[in-house]
């Protein structure tokens, strides 16, 4: 299987994990057999009823079986610098996962790749991507993007 990383920055992982880590994360990713596209963005998707290629910002296409998104994090560790216990050297810090939602609709990430598409491709296939790629149900996402394309109208 080949794994093409497209990051926008010059490292992959780079706003989450900074510059010299995201580095070695990535020669890591090289070293396992990936191919790396930095300063590259997304500008959409072509294929025949799914996705089959990926088309970046200089105009190269990827092709492409599967394409998983990852729209990122920005930590937030601004409360550390005021905490005296960080100036010991150590601290650990306990994270749990985020509760399932128990309410019904469509979660934030599907509504985000739902926009993404729908400002490239027309609306059935929007829907029909996002449904693959988020695995939400196809006529949730279709009534959002009736509702999405009726607010900008």
């Amino acid at each position: 299987n080949d794994v093409t990383m497209i990051e926008p920055l010059s490292q992959p992982l780079e706003r989450a994990l900074g510059a010299t880590v995201g580095e070695v994360a990535g020669r890591r990713l090289i070293y396992e057999g990936a191919e790396m596209r930095m300063g590259m963005t997304v500008t959409g998707f072509e294929g025949d009823g799914k996705v089959e290629r990926v088309v970046l910002s200089d105009g190269s296409k990827v092709d492409a079986d599967l394409v998983v998104v990852g729209i990122g994090v920005r930590p937030e560790t601004g409360w550390l610098e005021g905490d005296p216990n960080q100036q010991k050297g150590e601290f650990v810090l306990l994270v749990s996962g985020a509760e399932m939602a128990k309410e019904e609709g469509v979660g934030e990430d599907a509504q985000r790749i739902l926009q993404l598409l729908l400002a490239e491709i027309p609306l059935k296939q929007a829907v029909k991507l996002a449904a693959e790629i988020s695995g939400e149900k196809k006529n949730a996402l279709y009534e959002l993007a009736l509702q999405l394309k009726k607010g900008k109208g």
